[in-house]
């Protein structure tokens, strides 16, 4: 099967033959999951956070205290790419143990089914969830 991109219907063309291949539910799961293992790992946690604010503002409510509070505090003080430097200490270890614990919540929830992407998506291409 060939696709031409110059068409405006390739994105919908492309979208029905790969939704036969790839568990679309399960691929988002696996991604958030591994941003809060970053959280919970600190493995670049800062980064991690800004990232759970884009999350959150597209769409992912669930993310408000991690993404909406945690990750828009480091982003004003550091912009969309922090790197740990000097003075970073100061904020991640003001915020990283509350960050922790509502990253493991989460991962908790996604872990157990209480928080269930549906494999679908808006219209500007956000995925879509179920929380129980």
């Amino acid at each position: 099967m060939s696709i031409d991109f110059q068409e405006a219907t390739a994105p919908s063309l492309l979208n029905k033959l790969l939704r036969g291949y790839i568990d679309w539910a399960q691929h988002e799961k696996e991604e958030l999951a591994e941003l809060l293992m970053d959280i919970i790992w600190k493995e670049d946690a800062l980064a991690a956070l800004v990232r759970a604010h884009e999350h959150f503002k597209h769409g992912l409510r669930f993310l408000n205290v991690l993404g909406n509070e945690y990750g828009l505090a480091v982003l004003n003080a550091y912009g969309p790419e922090p790197k740990l430097k000097e003075g970073h200490e100061n904020m991640l270890a003001v915020i990283y143990p509350k960050a922790r614990d509502e990253a493991k919540r989460i991962l908790t929830c996604l872990v157990s089914g209480k928080i269930k992407f549906t494999g679908t998506y808006t219209q500007e291409g956000y995925p879509e969830y179920v929380e129980a």
